[in-house]
């Protein structure tokens, strides 16, 4: 993982599809794994806002499947 730019309130970073696939799958444990009543107050996120994330990084990991790179490996 590498860090691209940090800004005021947010940060890029590059990740590999394995780095991907690490957070997607510690998000899911997160989503699956703890109690909804608890779940806004252990991880300062609405368990809906987690949830959204979870599918967006599903997405984005399943592109690396549909995307024949070049020689830049860049789509």
């Amino acid at each position: 993982m590498n860090t691209i730019k940090i800004y005021k309130d947010k940060v890029v970073l590059e990740l590999s599809k394995d780095e991907l696939g690490v957070l997607s799958n510690a998000l899911n444990e997160v989503c699956n794994g703890i109690e909804v009543w608890e779940f806004d107050t252990r991880m300062g996120i609405k368990i809906e806002n987690a949830r959204t994330m979870l599918d967006s990084l599903a997405t984005i990991y399943r592109k690396f499947d549909q995307i024949a790179f070049d020689d830049t490996d860049e789509f």
